[in-house]
């Protein structure tokens, strides 16, 4: 099966190894490290889980199916992939080199702690006295 980032709700960032994924509907973020943050790539560049698996194989290293399709479906439950409609990607992928030869987690935490913050509606919820965005009792 092949999926694709549940846009626009969904957005992310990859820098220095770890990609930020923030759901914009209910305010939680998400950080994967390493192996799950270069995953999340293949995954949202539209490679299916079972090329990654494979690309893994390629570079002498275990990708336990059990690991991945638990990253797969966090990443499901959490609606920050959906199935794809159709193939996105024809493109080989290349599996990070670094890190052990057998993975047995994949990084990827989820936070709650700005969901306030992200909630907020910039563009509507404006008064010149209180500042630009603020929050209204209904977003705090």
């Amino acid at each position: 099966m092949i999926f694709q980032v549940n846009a626009p709700r969904v957005v992310h960032e990859t820098l220095d190894g770890e990609t930020i994924i923030i759901d914009t509907e209910n305010g939680f973020y998400y950080t994967a490290h390493g192996h799950a943050s270069a995953i999340w790539r293949a995954l949202s560049e539209g490679h299916s889980p079972e090329l990654i698996r494979s690309a893994y194989q390629r570079e002498g290293k275990q990708l336990p199916q059990p690991v991945l399709d638990d990253f797969v479906r966090q990443l499901g439950d959490a609606n920050l992939i959906i199935p794809a409609g159709q193939l996105l990607s024809q493109s080989t992928w290349k599996a990070p080199a670094d890190g052990a030869d057998q993975l047995k987690t994949l990084e990827f935490e989820c936070h709650e702690d700005m969901q306030g913050l992200i909630e907020l509606d910039p563009i509507h919820e404006i008064d010149a006295s209180q500042g630009w965005p603020f929050q209204t009792d209904e977003t705090s």
